[in-house]
């Protein structure tokens, strides 16, 4: 792992290179735009939304569709089928 010092050393040795290059900076800027351009991030849901998928888990396990694991064996067997 490069050290924090070590990368922003690096970052304004290039920087430099091409502080006199308005194309270079140019398409610098549009670099950092896509590179720190927030993506959305499945997981994330609003509290009703978790809530309406936590009852149709439910739902689903009253219908017998769940998978039940009892023991540390049967969670190893489950992972080796993935």
């Amino acid at each position: 792992m490069i050290a924090q010092a070590s990368l922003d050393a690096q970052i304004f040795r290039y920087m430099a290179k091409i502080a006199d290059n308005t194309d270079l900076k140019t398409q610098l800027v549009k670099f950092l735009k896509q590179l720190t351009a927030k993506k959305p991030d499945p997981t994330e849901m609003t509290k009703e939304e978790f809530f309406e998928k936590l009852e149709r888990s439910r739902q689903q396990i009253k219908r017998g569709e769940g998978i039940v694991i009892n023991n540390e064996q049967e969670l190893e067997q489950f992972f080796n089928t993935l």
